[in-house]
C-alpha cells in the first residue's frame, strides 16, 4: 500500500470514527512515515484523547514510553507499507504501580488499571533498555492489575535487568493481579514471551480468572542466578492453562535432588485450586508440571526432560494426572502427594521412577497406564524405600521447593 492510498484509507477510517463516536479509530506512527495521517506520535497522547471503546492503530516503529490504560479500548498493531512491527520499548522505566498484594512497588512498560474490555493486540513489549538499578521496582512488561480484557498475539521480550542483578526476584512478561475484592478476567493467547528474569506469565490471587492458551514461552536455559517459571497461576488464582509450548526454565544451582533449595518449572500452579492444565508442550525444567492445590486436571499434556526432577507433580487432593505423555525424567515421571488422586492412562518412558505415590497420601488411584524403560513402574513410600537398598541408579526426595513469583 502507497503512502497516498494509505492516507485516504486513514482518513476515511477517521471519517467512519466521527459519525461513530461508540467506534472512533486513531492512528499513531512514531514518525509519519509508514502513517502518514496519524493523528498521534505517542501511544499514551493517544490513549488519554481516546474515548472508551475506540481502537487505537499503532503503525510501525519504536516507541520510548511506558503507557497507562485506564479506559476501555483496543490498542493494536497495524500493517501498513507491508510492515508491522510497533515496538514499546521505554528507556529509564519508572515505578508506576503497586502490587495488590505487598504494595511493592512495580513499574510496568503496559499498565492497565482498574478498568475492563483492555484488548492488546500484535504489539511487541521490549524491556532492554529499562534502566532499573536495583531490585526495586519489580519490572514487568505487560500488567492487568485489577482489569480485564484480551492480551493477543504480542511478544514480551527482554523483561530483565542488567548485569548483577541477575538474581532479583523481578521480571515478569505478562502479570495478571487482583485486589480488594476486584475481579480481573484475562485472555492470553497466542502470544511469544520470552527473555524474561523470573517469569513468563504470571497470575496471582483471588478474583484473578485467566485462559492462557496458544503461547509459546522460553526461559532462558540453565542459568546459577534464578529459579525461573514459565506459567504460573497461583494464590487463589482460578484458570485455565492450555496447548502452551513451555521450555527451558532451568536453575543451574539444582543439580542434585537431596540438595536443591530452589527448582525451577514449566508450568507451576501452586496454591490454587480447579485449574486445568491441558495439552500443552512442555520440556526442559526441574519440574516441568507442578500441580500444588486441590480438584485440578492436569491431562492431555506432552512432557520431556525432567532435569533432576520431575515430569509431573501433584501436591494436593482430588487431582487428576490423565492420559499425559512423559519422556525423560531424571527422578518420577509422576509425582503424587495427597489424598483421592487420580492416575490414569499415561504413557511414561524412560525414568527411574514411573509413578511415586509418597507419604502420606491415601486413595490414590493408579490404573491403566503404560511404562516403558522403567526401573519402577509404581510404587509409593515403604516400596521406594526397599528399592533404594537395591537399585543405586533409582533416588527420591520430598524436596520440591519451586520458587513462586509473588511481588
Amino acid at each position: 500500500m502507497n503512502k497516498r492510498a494509505l492516507a485516504i484509507l486513514i482518513g476515511g477510517l477517521l471519517a467512519y470514527g466521527s459519525a461513530n463516536s461508540k467506534a472512533a479509530q486513531i492512528f499513531v506512527d512514531d514518525d509519519h512515515v509508514q502513517c502518514p495521517g496519524a493523528q498521534y506520535s505517542s501511544i499514551q497522547a493517544a490513549v488519554t484523547a481516546a474515548n472508551p471503546g475506540d481502537t487505537i492503530n499503532v503503525c510501525s516503529g519504536t516507541y520510548n514510553e511506558q503507557v497507562t490504560v485506564n479506559k476501555k479500548l483496543n490498542i493494536q498493531g497495524f500493517d501498513a507499507n507491508n510492515m508491522n512491527q510497533p515496538v514499546i520499548k521505554p528507556n529509564a522505566v519508572v515505578a508506576n504501580s503497586t502490587s495488590t498484594a505487598t504494595g511493592n512497588p512495580i513499574a510496568a512498560i503496559v499498565l492497565i488499571d482498574g478498568v475492563n474490555g483492555v484488548n492488546l493486540s500484535d504489539l511487541t513489549v521490549d524491556g532492554s533498555t529499562n534502566g532499573i538499578n536495583g531490585c526495586a521496582p519489580t519490572l514487568v512488561g505487560v500488567y492487568y492489575r485489577n482489569s480485564s480484557g484480551n492480551a493477543d498475539s504480542l511478544a514480551v521480550r527482554n523483561i530483565k535487568l542488567g548485569q548483577g542483578l541477575e538474581g532479583c526476584q523481578s521480571g515478569l512478561g505478562i502479570f495478571v493481579q487482583t485486589g480488594n475484592g476486584m475481579q480481573s478476567k484475562v485472555n492470553v493467547t497466542d502470544s511469544s514471551v520470552h527473555d524474561y528474569q523470573k517469569n513468563g506469565i504470571t497470575a496471582n490471587e483471588v478474583g484473578t480468572n485467566v485462559n492462557i492458551k496458544g503461547n509459546d514461552v522460553a526461559g532462558i536455559g540453565n542459568t546459577p542466578n534464578i529459579a525461573q517459571n514459565g506459567i504460573q497461576v497461583a494464590d487463589g488464582a482460578l484458570g485455565t492453562v492450555d496447548s502452551n509450548f513451555v521450555l527451558n526454565n532451568v536453575y543451574g544451582n539444582c543439580t542434585d535432588q537431596n540438595n536443591c533449595g530452589a527448582a525451577s518449572t514449566n508450568i507451576v500452579i501452586d496454591g490454587s485450586n480447579n485449574v486445568k492444565v491441558t495439552n500443552n508442550t512442555v520440556g526442559n525444567s526441574q519440574i516441568n508440571i507442578y500441580y500444588g492445590g486441590n480438584n485440578g486436571e492436569v491431562t492431555n499434556n506432552t512432557v520431556f526432560q525432567g532435569r533432576v526432577f520431575d515430569g509431573i507433580d501433584l501436591v494436593g487432593d482430588n487431582n487428576k494426572a490423565n492420559n499425559n505423555s512423559v519422556f525423560d525424567s531424571d527422578a518420577e515421571a509422576l509425582y503424587i502427594l495427597g489424598n483421592k488422586n487420580q492416575a490414569k492412562g499415561n504413557i511414561i518412558n524412560e525414568a527411574p521412577v514411573g509413578i511415586f505415590i509418597d507419604s502420606p497420601s491415601s486413595g490414590t488411584q493408579a490404573s491403566d497406564n503404560h511404562y516403558y524403560n522403567t526401573a519402577l513402574d509404581t510404587s509409593s513410600a515403604p516400596a521406594m524405600a526397599t528399592a533404594l537398598m537395591t537399585k543405586e541408579s533409582i533416588t527420591t526426595s520430598s524436596q520440591r521447593s519451586v520458587t513462586s513469583s509473588r511481588p
